[in-house]
């Protein structure tokens, strides 16, 4: 017995000992000075840069009049190609496909761009008077998440025409090879 109260004794001293020890001091950290956080600020991982496209997609659709206007609709698509369906008052009926360079793609966004096309108005005339023997003119422009569509009947902006001029002219330049599914 004595030697279990020796051993409990010896135990209880050691215990007490650390417990009571001295304690690390608490180390008080400054607020950082606004130099630390600039600096931190700065420091930015590096990052993988991946080409971005100009655009999403963007399109041209002529609809139909009272007359012999051109009935069609073309697509841009920033991945590199252009999908046109000519459906009256064409040369080129049905489905067709042609190849985008990443120029033409690029100037398809510069040309909205300067044409502050995500500023115009969604449908002209703004009064809403339409002339029914006049075909609609149909434009959008996806850029990010960003999506504008402008349908032009008459009295548009000249800004907005050039616009449409430019991408009529885009699809007179392109290689278009007809495609299955007339």
């Amino acid at each position: 017995m004595m030697k279990t109260t020796q051993f409990l004794l010896l135990l209880f001293s050691v215990s007490l000992f650390t417990a009571c020890g001295p304690k690390p001091a608490k180390v008080m950290e400054a607020p950082p000075s606004e130099n630390e956080e600039v600096q931190k600020e700065m420091e930015v991982e590096p990052e993988i840069m991946v080409a971005k496209p100009a655009f999403g997609s963007a399109g041209i659709k002529k609809t139909a009049c009272y007359g012999s206007c051109p009935v069609y609709e073309v697509h841009f698509y920033a991945t590199g190609y252009a999908t046109y369906k000519g459906k009256s008052n064409v040369k080129m009926k049905g489905n067709w496909r042609a190849e985008l360079s990443q120029q033409q793609c690029s100037d398809i966004l510069t040309n909205a761009q300067k044409a502050d096309y995500f500023n115009l108005s969604d449908v002209y005339p703004e009064n809403g008077k339409t002339i029914p023997d006049l075909p609609f003119t149909i434009t959008y422009v996806e850029f990010g998440e960003v999506k504008k569509e402008i349908r032009n009947n008459i009295d548009a902006p000249q800004e907005l025409l050039d616009f449409e001029a430019y991408l009529v002219e885009l699809i007179e330049k392109l290689n278009w090879a007809q495609t299955e599914g007339q």
